[in-house]
C-alpha cells in the first residue's frame, strides 16, 4: 500500500519506504511455522489464529465478519448506495476494521508474552 502511495506522492517516497522497512506481517510467523498450534487447524488466517490466541475476541457479533464481505460492501458503498444504506455499510466497515486492527495488536501481544515465557534463563 505504501508503495502505491509513494508512486502518487513522490515527495513522501523516502518516508514511506522507511515505514515499509519497519512493518512486519504477523502472518509470516504462522506461515513460516515459527508458532504452530493444533487449534489453527492448518490455517494461518486471522480468523483461525485469533480464537486460539485471544479467545475473548470474536467477529461473530459484527455485521461484516470477513475480508471478502468487507471488500464487497466497500464496492457497494462507493458505487451503488447512498443515504442510510451507505451510512450503515460505513459503520459496519469501521467496526470490522477496528476489530481487525485490534486483533493484530492482541495477537502480537500474546505472541510476545509466549516468547518472553520461553526465554532461556
Amino acid at each position: 500500500m505504501n508503495t502505491e502511495m509513494a508512486a502518487r506522492r513522490p515527495d513522501l517516497a523516502t518516508v514511506l519506504a522507511r515505514i515499509n522497512g519497519q512493518i512486519r506481517d504477523l502472518r509470516d510467523i504462522f506461515v513460516n511455522q515459527h508458532y504452530v498450534h493444533q487449534g489453527f487447524k492448518g490455517s494461518t488466517s486471522i480468523k483461525a489464529v485469533l480464537p486460539v490466541l485471544v479467545p475473548d475476541l470474536s467477529y461473530e457479533h459484527l455485521d461484516i465478519q470477513n475480508g471478502g464481505t468487507a471488500s464487497a460492501r466497500w464496492i457497494e458503498m462507493v458505487t451503488t448506495t447512498d443515504g442510510d444504506r451507505r451510512r450503515a455499510i460505513s459503520d459496519a466497515l469501521r467496526a470490522y476494521c477496528r476489530l481487525d486492527t485490534y486483533a493484530m495488536y492482541a495477537i502480537w501481544k500474546e505472541l510476545n508474552a509466549i516468547a518472553l515465557t520461553q526465554q532461556p534463563s
